[in-house]
């Protein structure tokens, strides 16, 4: 998230091997709006993401130009 980019963080769901998973998988957007978000079972995310939207918030909040390379 501190780059301000889209996170895509998948986890396993449903039962494997007898073990429960978390599942909860998401995809957020670079202002941390979550765009879709998955239950506990095995589930498909599909969500459109706007690409624009990175460059436009980077503009709005620039965080970047403070790296230190």
């Amino acid at each position: 998230m501190e780059n301000q980019c889209v996170l895509i963080a998948a986890n396993t769901g449903g039962a494997h091997a007898g073990y429960v998973m978390g599942g909860a998988s998401q995809v957020v957007s670079p202002r941390g709006t979550v765009l879709a978000e998955a239950g506990g079972d095995e589930e498909v995310l599909s969500v459109e993401v706007d690409l624009g939207e990175i460059a436009d918030y980077r503009a709005e909040f620039p965080v970047l130009a403070d790296r230190r390379l």
